[in-house]
This record gives structure tokens, C-alpha cells and sequence, in this order.
């Protein structure tokens, strides 16, 4: 099974009582970074399920806990495995099928593979007050954003918060 972009839309055929309007916003509910990264895991995912002779979709649970085993045996981290089921649950429902990936046993898979991992996640270094100041420096404040930007620095390097490359 080869995967393109249009695969990873909704099938067309699902959506053509929809009003134009409607089917633009279906078409777009994922941005091209998603879909990126999404054929990049379903490819991934395809090629495991032609080397082990299992059908990619429609797949079971067994199959899809097997393939995550497997991922994370070869190193893959946790939060890479988290969009892969992601990636695996678009296609099924995309083309109508109900997703495994719902299923308790891939969910208790992830779970132990995360219980089991032998190193911890990686932490990010802290902010120090020099990289503050020179994030500060790039905050156009002229600007709305700019100012928001500005302020959810201070705020966040004040508090001690944690930073979310959404905020910015």
C-alpha cells in the first residue's frame, strides 16, 4: 500500500453532499505539517505491516501494539510513538474504518513502553536571564504581537513557567 497527500485527506466520496463552504473546512482540518508528518509515520507504518505481510488498514489492535513494541525497541521516543498512533487513527477513519488505535491494548502498550523506558526524556535547558534579554531584544513591541510576545516572556521567565513553542 502506497500512501500520497491525497490519501491523507477524507474520501471525497463521503463529503460530496456538503456545501463547498463545508467541504473546504473538511479538506483543511490539518494543516500541511501535519499531513507531513503524518505521511511520514504512515509510511513507516506500511512498510513494517509489507515486511511482517499484515494489511496496514484496515489493521487490529494486536497489530498496531506489535508495531509500537517493535518502534520502541529501535529507540523511538515516546512522544514520536504518541504520532504515529495519531497518523494510523487519521487513515483509518479518512477512509471510514473505525481506528484500532482506540483499543485497551494499544493504549496499556504505550503505557508500558513508557513505564519501561530506560532513559529519561530530555530536558530542555533553562532560559537564563542573558537569553531572555535577547529574546526580548527581537520583540518587535511596536506591533500587538510583538507586546503579547514581550509580556508572555516576562511573565513566563518570572514565574518560572515552562515554555510552549505554541505561546510564540
Amino acid at each position: 500500500m502506497k500512501l500520497s497527500q491525497n490519501e491523507l485527506k477524507i474520501d471525497k466520496a463521503n463529503i460530496t453532499t456538503l456545501s463547498e463552504q463545508s467541504r473546504f473546512f473538511v479538506t483543511e482540518s490539518i494543516s500541511e505539517s501535519t499531513r507531513r508528518a503524518y505521511t511520514h509515520d504512515l509510511t513507516i507504518f506500511v512498510r513494517w505491516c509489507q515486511k511482517k505481510h499484515l494489511d496496514p488498514v484496515p489493521a487490529d489492535a494486536g497489530v498496531i501494539a506489535d508495531f509500537l513494541a517493535d518502534q520502541a525497541n529501535q529507540g523511538i521516543a515516546p512522544s514520536t510513538l504518541n504520532r504515529r498512533i495519531a497518523a494510523i487513527k487519521y487513515a483509518h477513519e479518512a477512509r471510514g474504518f473505525q481506528s484500532p488505535t482506540l483499543d485497551k491494548l494499544v493504549s496499556a502498550t504505550l503505557k508500558g513502553i513508557k513505564r519501561n523506558r530506560k532513559q529519561p526524556p530530555k530536558q530542555k535547558q533553562a532560559a537564563t536571564a542573558e537569553k531572555i534579554i535577547t529574546m526580548l531584544a527581537h520583540c518587535d513591541t511596536t506591533t500587538l504581537i510583538g507586546k503579547r510576545d514581550k509580556a508572555l516572556l516576562l511573565i513566563g521567565f518570572a514565574g518560572a513557567f515552562r515554555c510552549f513553542s505554541g505561546f510564540l
